[in-house]
């Protein structure tokens, strides 16, 4: 092949790849692509219960390094991930109250929408947090900061 024609071809492949390069990431997404907000997600009581903290306005590019499948524990990783508050999942407006006699077991309330937030988001800045504490006291000197472990209190989340 002459030179002129490598040129040629060359070329030609390179157009090729910016144009499907510059349509596939254009922005436009096919319905069957998967949409990650990348900004903050308002997390609220659900419609019709009267809630006595202001929504949290949660920072959901923030938690990318951790697996999808930890918050979305339902997610078979092939169709749109759903919120945590659709019907079946998080969804109860209020806690089950427990039988006379019995103790309130917290793990059956999983599913009252304000369990689950909590139960998760602040286990897991708490669990942050003792790693954290562990680090400090295993280093002598750090050469950047340690990430910060999260909220664990009401007003840290819910601001008035």
């Amino acid at each position: 092949m002459t030179k002129r024609k490598t040129v040629w071809l060359v070329m030609v492949v390179a157009a090729v790849g910016l144009i499907g390069g510059v349509k596939a990431f254009s922005g436009a997404a096919a319905p069957e692509d998967m949409y990650i907000p990348m900004g903050k997600i308002v997390l609220k009581a659900p419609d019709g219960v009267e809630s006595k903290r202001s929504a949290v306005e949660f920072p959901h590019a923030q938690h990318f390094d951790i697996a999808c499948i930890t918050c979305h524990h339902t997610w078979g990783r092939t169709e749109p991930i759903t919120g945590c508050m659709t019907s079946g999942c998080h969804d109860l407006a209020e806690v089950a109250k427990p039988k006379p006699g019995e103790p309130r077991d917290d793990e059956s309330n999983i599913a009252y929408f304000k369990a689950a937030y909590h139960k998760l988001c602040i286990n897991c800045h708490k669990a942050n947090k003792v790693k954290n504490l562990a680090l400090q006291k295993a280093v002598k000197t750090l050469d950047k900061p340690l990430p910060k472990s999260g909220p664990t209190s009401c007003s840290e989340c819910h601001p008035k």
